[in-house]
């Protein structure tokens, strides 16, 4: 639902669902790659909003949930979009980095 919201550029719904949907994995104990995949599209509708503090926040969450799981090609998104972000701010050292 929330990509859905935020593909219609409903934003605000959009991490409403995300939020949503990460209470509910915490709940469960769901600590999945999918649980990375909400908090990195959590992360891209920030930046969207240009909230650059969350949009820092839930990627870096992203980063460390994926980081369990091994997957070099989804932490190669998810710093590519920290990188994006860092860029933004004018922040170049930091972007090379990641």
């Amino acid at each position: 639902m929330g990509e859905i919201q935020a593909s219609l550029g409903n934003y605000n719904l959009s991490i409403k669902y995300g939020l949503l949907a990460i209470k509910i994995a915490e709940k469960t104990g769901n600590h999945s790659l999918l649980l990375s995949s909400t908090y990195n599209h959590i992360g891209q509708t920030y930046y969207m909003l240009k909230d650059d503090d969350k949009a820092a926040l839930y990627w870096e969450k992203a980063a460390q949930t994926a980081g369990k799981f091994n997957n070099a090609g989804y932490m190669q998104i998810i710093l590519t979009n920290l990188a994006m972000l860092s860029i933004r701010q004018h922040k170049y050292q930091k972007a090379l980095i990641f």
